[in-house]
């Protein structure tokens, strides 16, 4: 094992030789996700976690316990809060850790294919594939995704406990699953999936049911200190309206062919670019693919050579029911596999006699084939002597096959193109937590460690039969370590002020990009000051608006936050924005430097209305040019349900008719929990015929959105006013393109704007 160690630590020095040239000075990879999980690592090291201080990181100011918009990683601070207590640098701590994860995850693999093999070549080749995986290539900047030690070891304690029966066992388990899940929330769910099947095949299909109590007591203990967390997170996440929509979770799924998409950043084999996507980098390897397959004909071999003659016993009634059920969800399948081709090829079609029958697309009949496809698998005899066998390779293979299918999303894709209605994923997401779950592609990780453990099984049948057995470990050694090479980048660390405002209100500018966002976070924890930019798995609901008003230079981006000292912090070169920044009343320099700080006094702030005036008109009718199916959504009293028109485009249009002309002076464009879906640049005209249109207000509600967002994020009602009139009709415009979000209303409501 120790000679194994030292091949993983050195195999991980050369790859990352050039982050130990400079530990404290640059980050690992990039300074995107690296520098904010580099101040969660440090804020964890000087909180106490669970308490209330410890929710409070001091982004987005002023929202409350934003802690709870991403993920804590808590299961790595137990190995980096005592290396940072010792080094005092958070730089140096995430490089270490970044760099450990690979030998933590070699050690831990080669402890579980030695447990399953007995074979110390075998384990070797196991903790080579898991470290250097090539998906773990394309993950450099998510450590939380690195950190993959804990499910090995985990899975280990399972077996341990099934060959022996001790309790120890699955105290190991149950420890490994617990900083696992407390390491990455992917994994917290992923992760425990596995083990549900696990427990099925290997002691629930045996009948080993006081097995499946105890794992399951061990489970529900080993959860418990994360029930608290878990609670604050829904909390939060609710009372902010956060979560993901299905289209989000289709952005950052797997396509189908993404195996044979390789990480750019490959030594060898970066430049095999098929079905690549977001996160969707599912490059196995060539080398590890070859020792699978030859794996699985040494398995397939010493099976047929070691099988003992048997006489098929006599078939029960059940069987033969289950056989004539399989045949049947076979022939579905068959007829409508051939509905799929013959879509495929000729289009869409319809059968009007005898009865009716179309198919507009592939997608529900390939569907429909799939899953009596599967159906049929689960029915036959083959697949219920395997479950009896329990055969530890067959088990990991097929849990490989479903973690991959999984990874394909709600609505799976094959070269870009939608070739399935629904997946099974999308049940997934309807499941409490699930709807956080927004890269189902991360899945692969799990399918990574299920092929790993297959290749080592295979790997030890293989290599035990073999006279020049350290020859082809040698070999397969390096092509192994060849398919997941990569040289770690070391970025640079941005420019920070030279004084901290310690203990102060920050604005860095401008806010709402990445770079900017992160920087001002890190800063923030590193040294000790509260900012109101923040950069999370979420974002509160004003966050966009802040954003639109940094980006149009807009002074109003100041109002909510000058009501105490508030310091303002912009790069040298940033001219335009430091003209802004000293045009505000008392604004001074406070220190010039790479990065310009500037002290703005609280002053008095007229307050923008949130609340509307005057007596609300109903509106009878609506009529929009786009969507207009679902305009009626707008007035049916639900902020839940909404009015989506789709990206922003120049002339997207939504009229409110009132009955009758009516006095009317303020509309509220409510946008429920959705703060970011507000039209850039809105044009309110009124009319008391239909034909003959008077301006009443145009320009961006983004000063409007952001105080109704920030006083009732479920609600979002933007109140815009206009001078009083008479008027019938009033019409909503979007004038502005954007192409990033799209204009969506959850209601519309029409006030007369006038004191009763």
């Amino acid at each position: 094992m120790l000679a194994s160690v030292l091949a993983y630590a050195g195999i991980t020095i050369v790859m990352g030789r050039h982050v130990l040239a400079s530990l404290g000075s640059s980050i690992a990879s990039d300074i995107g996700d690296p520098l904010f999980a580099t101040a969660l690592l440090t804020w964890n090291a000087t909180h106490l976690p669970w308490t209330h201080e410890w929710y409070q990181l001091p982004i987005f100011f002023p929202m409350p316990d934003a802690l709870a918009l991403s993920e804590h990683l808590l299961g790595i601070s137990v190995i980096a809060a005592p290396i940072q207590w010792l080094v005092g640098s958070p730089l140096v701590t995430y490089n270490i850790m970044v760099l450990l994860s690979f030998p933590l995850c070699g050690l831990a693999m080669y402890a579980l294919a030695w447990r399953l093999t007995r074979n110390r070549a075998a384990a070797f080749l196991a903790g080579l594939a898991y470290a250097f995986a090539p998906y773990r290539a394309g993950q450099l900047p998510h450590l939380q995704v690195l950190a993959a030690w804990g499910v090995p070891v985990a899975l280990l304690g399972l077996h341990a406990y099934l060959e022996t029966r001790r309790r120890r066992w699955l105290v190991l388990f149950g420890a490994s699953w617990l900083l696992q899940a407390a390491s990455n929330g992917y994994y917290l769910v992923f992760f425990t999936g596995v083990v549900a099947l696990w427990v099925a095949w290997f002691m629930a299909a045996r009948g080993r049911w006081r097995d499946v109590g105890r794992v399951v007591v061990t489970l529900a203990v080993a959860a418990i200190p994360l029930l608290p967390i878990l609670y604050q997170y829904v909390t939060v996440q609710r009372a902010f309206g956060m979560s993901r929509g299905i289209g989000e979770m289709a952005v950052f799924s797997a396509d189908i062919a993404a195996v044979l998409c390789a990480p750019s950043v490959l030594t060898f084999w970066g430049w095999i670019q098929i079905g690549c996507g977001p996160e969707g980098q599912l490059f196995a390897g060539v080398a590890f693919t070859v020792l699978c397959v030859a794996g699985a004909i040494a398995m397939r071999r010493n099976r047929a050579a070691e099988a003992p003659a048997t006489v098929s016993p006599g078939r029960s009634r059940w069987s033969r029911s289950r056989t004539a059920l399989m045949w049947l969800t076979l022939a579905i399948a068959v007829l409508y596999g051939a509905i799929t081709a013959w879509t495929l090829i000729w289009g869409p079609w319809q059968v009007e006699m005898p009865f009716h029958a179309s198919a507009s697309s592939a997608r529900k009949p390939a569907s429909v084939t799939l899953f009596f496809l599967l159906a049929s698998l689960l029915l036959s005899r083959g697949f219920h002597r395997v479950i009896r066998r329990g055969s530890i390779e067959t088990f990991y293979v097929l849990c490989a096959a479903v973690c991959w299918l999984l990874s394909w999303g709600p609505f799976p894709r094959l070269l870009g193109e939608t070739v399935l209605y629904q997946a099974p994923y999308a049940w997934i997401a309807r499941l409490p937590g699930g709807g956080s779950l927004r890269a189902p592609a991360r899945l692969w990780m799990m399918s990574v460690l299920c092929l790993v453990v297959f290749m080592a099984l295979g790997m030890a049948r293989l290599l035990s039969s073999r006279r020049n057995r350290s020859i082809l470990t040698i070999v397969a050694a390096v092509g192994l370590v060849a398919d997941g090479f990569t040289t770690i980048p070391a970025a640079a660390i941005p420019a920070t002020p030279l004084v901290p405002p310690s203990g102060k209100t920050v604005l860095v500018l401008p806010i709402g990009q990445a770079l900017t966002d992160i920087t001002a976070l890190y800063g923030a924890v590193t040294r000790h000051y509260r900012t109101i930019n923040g950069y999370s798995g979420y974002e509160p609901p004003y966050y966009e608006a802040l954003r639109t008003l940094s980006d149009a230079r807009d002074p109003l981006l100041f109002a909510p936050f000058e009501r105490e000292e508030l310091h303002v912090l912009v790069n040298r070169d940033e001219a335009e924005l430091r003209t802004l920044v000293a045009a505000q009343p008392g604004a001074e320099l406070v220190l010039e430097g790479p990065v310009a700080h500037y002290r703005i006094p609280p002053r008095a702030v007229a307050s923008v209305r949130t609340e509307p005036a005057g007596t609300r008109i109903p509106v009878q009718a609506v009529e929009a040019t786009c969507s207009p199916g679902v305009g009626a959504l707008v007035i049916d009293g639900d902020l839940r349900t909404r009015w989506v028109c789709g990206v922003q485009s120049p002339d997207q249009t939504l009229i409110a008719d009132l009955g009758a002309p009516v006095r009317v002076g303020m509309i509220v464009h409510a946008l429920g929990s959705v703060g970011g879906e507000f039209p850039r640049r809105l044009v309110i005209e009124t009319s008391e015929d239909g034909s003959t249109w008077v301006p009443a207000w145009k320009g961006s509600p983004a000063v409007a959105v952001l105080h109704a967002a920030m006083a009732k994020p479920l609600e979002t009602r933007a109140i815009i006013e206009f001078s009083p009139r008479t008027a019938r009709y009033v019409r909503l415009q979007q004038l502005a393109r954007e192409g990033t979000y799209a204009w969506s209303l959850a209601e519309l409501e029409v006030w007369s704007g006038e004191p009763k």
